[in-house]
């Protein structure tokens, strides 16, 4: 991997990289200047914020709290937001207007590809710059938003240069189409893959004005077959990160891998052979009230703050919530217990949630989170028995992917443990034994997760990692940059704790 300054690329290097017609990944931030002038994710997410430690009763959130709270992915924080299904409206009426004008990058990227300096445009990005560029007759690019378009486009005797809006449109009637909280960025459907791969197949892939943040693109691209990555870099820190994040080294660890330090405007205008203005940005006031619930926010902050692991604020908050012994309020209050360190509570209140579950699937999931909370608490045998539970509910549910994934979940959890209860005891075969029973229910759960639940994905990466199974070089990184990623604090804590009692010295 080389790390480069835009002044200092030579010709040579640019020339490299022209030879080579690009595939652009291109994200928010080519959006923000004038005269488009949208807000990218990462304002957005910051305005959310500010808001949620604002709102509700008692003092606002401390400095502290904003910080870690502004490490959390645009996507972690929507989905937080209690109304989901009213989401992709949000999006529409956020970045869906019809007239919005293309500003100087748009039209630098749309002249390159229709002239086939580049062979592929990749965006993020919902709104319609791109696609108001394009519009009207122009026979050399193709838009593909949805599987069908892939479809007609894959099927053309010859092939038009692809515009790929990969994470849906903010035009009206599109809101099938958008991917916007961490349920919708699981693994790439079928179609999104092969197109993905067709695409970037010994390509070279420059990303322009892109965080990497995304948790389907660069883990699926860091399996590709790439010939080299290039990735625009607007200053070495960046929203509170030094250097690179860990999705971006992943990607430009993959083959030939180069950091450019440098804006949008003076890479891009080396890259497309042209001088590209800078009008400035002047990104447009956001009024959140008029496009959130706002009676919504009460339970929306304590949905983030348990996201932070931060119950000392959260707990308190909840009696404020309407129906606080409802079963989504008493999920909120278990985890929020578990964060406090008080185990057995928790397992309490989660035990009252079997009990009162409305379905089958529901009352699995909470067998299976009271095995978890007794487990943490101590009472192993408690634990065992509504693992026992568990297992012969999900048996009767039916042959379903949440049955085989809880299936293989609950069998990776019995062989974490006994992993974990022999750990010290020197008898090489018996740990070799236990690896090679556990690897099967692992992977199998790990197809179905990686499709359904990165939440999910992550804690069973943390269970193969603690039998010493896991797999890094997957779809899923590494369980504690998953975790950091994902914002879930307290899974960084279980983490980090895990490590400190596997020292074999004095803390002192």
């Amino acid at each position: 991997m080389k790390f480069r300054c835009c002044q200092h690329l030579s010709a040579v290097e640019i020339a490299s990289i022209q030879n080579s017609q690009p595939v652009l990944l291109v994200g928010s931030a080519v959006s923000d200047f004038i005269p488009t002038n949208l807000p990218s994710g990462g304002p957005v997410a910051s305005d959310l914020l500010e808001l949620l430690a604002q709102s509700g009763t008692g003092a606002s959130w401390p400095p502290w709290l904003i910080a870690d709270a502004g490490r959390l992915p645009f996507e972690a924080v929507l989905e937080a937001y209690p109304d989901q299904q009213k989401l992709p409206a949000i999006i529409i009426e956020l970045f869906g207007n019809p007239g919005l004008r293309p500003n100087s990058l748009h039209s630098a990227i749309g002249d390159g590809l229709i002239q086939g300096l580049f062979s592929a445009l990749v965006t993020t990005n919902y709104d319609l710059a791109f696609d108001n560029y394009f519009a009207g007759p122009n026979p050399s690019v193709s838009m593909i938003c949805r599987e069908q378009d892939f479809r007609e486009w894959d099927g053309m005797p010859c092939r038009t240069r692809p515009y790929w809006k990969i994470h849906g449109s903010a035009l009206r009637g599109s809101e099938d189409t958008i991917v916007v909280n961490l349920a919708h960025e699981r693994r790439m459907d079928d179609w999104k893959r092969k197109f993905l791969e067709q695409l970037v197949f010994d390509r070279t892939i420059v990303f322009l004005g892109y965080s990497g943040r995304d948790f389907d693109i660069c883990p699926e691209l860091s399996l590709k077959k790439i010939r080299a990555s290039v990735w625009l870099k607007w200053k070495w820190n960046e929203n509170g990160e030094r250097g690179l994040n860990a999705n971006q080294r992943r990607v430009l660890e993959n083959g030939a891998g180069t950091a450019v330090i440098g804006d949008l405007h003076s890479f891009l205008g080396r890259l497309c052979s042209r001088s590209i203005e800078n009008h400035g940005r002047q990104t447009r006031s956001v009024n959140l009230a008029d496009y959130f619930d706002m009676s919504l926010l009460p339970e929306w902050r304590v949905r983030v703050l348990d996201r932070l692991a931060c119950p000392s604020r959260g707990l308190p908050m909840l009696v404020s919530l309407p129906r606080p012994g409802s079963i989504p309020s008493r999920s909120l209050r278990a985890s929020l217990l578990a964060h406090a360190g008080r185990y057995r509570q928790a397992a309490r209140v989660v035990e009252s949630q079997i009990v009162d579950a409305t379905s089958p699937t529901d009352q699995l999931t909470y067998l299976m989170n009271a095995a978890n909370s007794w487990y943490v608490y101590g009472a192993r045998f408690k634990s065992r028995s509504y693992l026992r539970r568990s297992k012969q509910l999900a048996r009767l549910i039916g042959p379903n992917e949440y049955q085989q994934a809880c299936l293989a979940k609950i069998e990776l959890m019995y062989w974490m443990r006994r992993a974990r209860f022999w750990k010290d005891v020197p008898f090489r075969r018996l740990h070799t034994w236990i690896r090679e029973r556990a690897t099967t229910p692992y992977r199998a759960a790990v197809e179905i997760f990686e499709r359904t639940n990165l939440d999910n994905l992550y804690i069973l990466q943390h269970d193969a990692e603690r039998i010493g199974i896991a797999e890094p070089n997957g779809f899923a990184a590494a369980a504690n940059l998953g975790f950091v990623a994902l914002g879930l604090r307290g899974m960084q804590c279980l983490k980090e704790r895990d490590r400190i009692m596997s020292l074999r010295r004095s803390l002192g």
